[in-house]
């Protein structure tokens, strides 16, 4: 054995993840039923480990946790385990597989094919890595949270790759969060006060299908998690993987301009999908402890996502990473809350149902969380619906029955009587549980769905480039095309079609409760009827910035809504 080697000691359990000390790299990994880890170390460019480190289960395990403290290990190094277990009825051990740290603050993609992950070989050659990232400089100054109040909030919903993606944009780093944050004074214009980025957490965009043309399909949306800690590389203008200071800037320049940042964060499954998927993460390092099983047969996920999993948020040590991973992007990126995608996922406990989640009294109690903006997508891909009554009085939720109702009553003069209550401040669904209207999230658009223009345009869904055969997506969405499907050079059509939107802007913006609006809509943006453009990583999906001059009076209307709202006094 080198010298090297004999100064490895048994590190310490806490924290989970890779942490950089004065004596070495600590590494600790949660897994209640492995017998057996090892921790592999790679250079940045090597597809094979320099070094190998079999864990003792006596001496380098404190209760579940496997910990080691290895030193002289350069920042950026990359590292992975491999986990082994009982091949009994819950677990998916498979000592072949690379595993990916769920604590790793940056990873490596550069190798990664998911395909290989899937199959029974090793893919050692094929595998994510996480990085050791030593702590970064960067001056956050006096910034502060803006803090702004309910009645004054308008949120934005957009994606930072297809915000300025479009060359267009005129950016100069477009579709990254350098790219964004040279757009912030437009959306500071536009009236807008909080940006809700959809998914920013690394995900996995090896989609395994193609289109009717034959073009390869990519998990464009990003809810398809690969870790919880890591910032999609993506997304970064430079030094992909390791330049977090890329977004602390994004947040900064926002906050100085009175601008929130809000994170849609994906807790209620990860891309392994069910028992045909990868073995990246989760699943190779404690599949029970990880992911909800069926009673029937845990050789099998419990899928309450449409997803093929569902995260087993109620036990306590997915519970705590889902905890940490939401305070150290509150701590170490200053954002202002978080959308809980799919959050009726928190009231489950495998597959019972719970009245009091662990995981929402655990957020609720976090002082570093509790005072943020909180807002659930109260619902789960099974048709539960948890509406007026999601994570208590601090928690603000998304309201889907305000958006049918609106759509209803402008497209076809239906739902009169219960539109009115929202109106008056009286979510029906908000007063039955005794909620606070307010705590209401508004929206008639959202990036699942049609775009405004397209909801006054389309009769019914054209989502043939999707590779479903137009299958896929919502098929009744409360829209109608006044006369014409899809584009039409009828000027009388046209007018209307923008005199119904701008009545259900109107009223998005009137009505107690928070408005949400999407990207692109103040512009007349289309999506050419698609309304679930989940791997549209095209003009499908991106902005158009011409379309502000080319639909100059709709931009002023909606610019003057929104600046009318967000602009009265609380």
């Amino acid at each position: 054995m080198s010298s090297s080697l004999k100064t490895i000691s048994i590190g310490r359990p806490t924290p989970l993840g890779a942490t950089l000390t004065s004596q070495g790299a600590n590494f600790a990994l949660f897994s209640a039923h492995a017998t057996n880890v090892e921790l592999l170390l790679f250079k940045p460019k090597s597809r094979l480990p320099f070094k190998t480190l079999k864990l003792s289960p006596t001496k380098n395990r404190t209760g579940n946790i496997w910990h080691i403290l290895v030193p002289n290990i350069a920042p950026y190094t990359r590292y992975a385990y491999r986990v082994d277990g009982p091949k009994t009825v819950g677990n998916r051990f498979d000592h072949k597989k690379i595993l990916l740290d769920p604590y790793a603050k940056a990873f490596d993609n550069q190798f990664y094919q998911r395909e290989q992950a899937c199959y029974a070989d090793d893919n050692l050659l094929t595998s994510l890595r996480g990085i050791i990232l030593p702590k970064q400089k960067f001056s956050w100054a006096d910034d502060h949270l803006p803090k702004i109040p309910l009645a004054q909030t308008v949120i934005y919903e957009l994606h930072v790759r297809g915000f300025t993606k479009d060359e267009s944009s005129g950016c100069r780093f477009p579709g990254t969060f350098a790219g964004l944050t040279e757009k912030l004074a437009y959306l500071k214009d536009l009236g807008v006060t909080s940006l809700e980025l959809m998914p920013i957490n690394a995900f996995d965009d090896d989609l395994p299908w193609q289109n009717s043309r034959g073009e390869e399909l990519i998990n464009y949306w990003g809810y398809s998690p690969l870790s919880y800690f890591a910032l999609q590389p993506s997304y970064f203008s430079q030094q992909k993987n390791t330049n977090l200071n890329e977004f602390k800037t994004l947040v900064k320049e926002a906050h100085r301009l009175n601008l929130e940042i809000i994170l849609d964060v994906v807790y209620n499954h990860t891309t392994e999908a069910n028992h045909t998927g990868p073995t990246l993460s989760w699943r190779g390092i404690d599949n029970q402890s990880y992911y909800s099983l069926s009673p029937a047969d845990r050789n099998y996920n419990l899928d309450f996502t449409g997803c093929g999993n569902t995260l087993r948020t109620n036990y306590p040590p997915t519970s705590k990473m889902i905890v940490d991973s939401l305070e150290y992007l509150a701590q170490e990126f200053h954002v202002d809350g978080f959308r809980f995608d799919l959050g009726a996922i928190f009231y489950y406990e495998n597959e019972r149902f719970v009245d009091q989640p662990a995981i929402i009294k655990l957020i609720n109690e976090s002082p570093i969380l509790r005072n943020l903006k909180l807002i659930a997508e109260p619902w789960d891909a099974t048709g539960l619906v948890l509406q007026g009554r999601f994570g208590g009085d601090n928690w603000l939720e998304w309201n889907g029955a305000f958006r049918d109702r609106l759509r209803k009553l402008i497209n076809f003069n239906q739902e009169e009587k219960d539109f009115a209550a929202h109106l008056a401040g009286k979510a029906p669904e908000f007063t039955f549980y005794h909620k606070d209207p307010r705590l209401s999230v508004n929206f008639i658009t959202a990036h699942d769905g049609f775009t405004l223009r397209d909801l006054v345009s389309y009769n019914q869904p054209h989502n043939w480039d999707n590779g479903f055969h137009n299958t896929d997506g919502q098929q009744d969405n409360s829209s109608f095309n006044y006369g014409a499907e899809g584009e039409t050079s009828d000027q009388n059509i046209q007018v209307l079609r923008q005199e119904k939107a701008q009545a259900m802007l109107t009223y998005l913006l009137l009505a107690p409760g928070v408005p949400m609006v999407l990207m692109g809509d103040e512009m007349w943006r289309t999506q050419n009827g698609n309304n679930n453009a989940f791997s549209q990583d095209n003009q499908t999906s991106w902005l158009n910035w011409h379309e502000i001059e080319q639909n100059r009076g709709w931009w002023e209307k909606c610019r003057n809504l929104i600046r009318q709202r967000s602009q009265e006094e609380p």
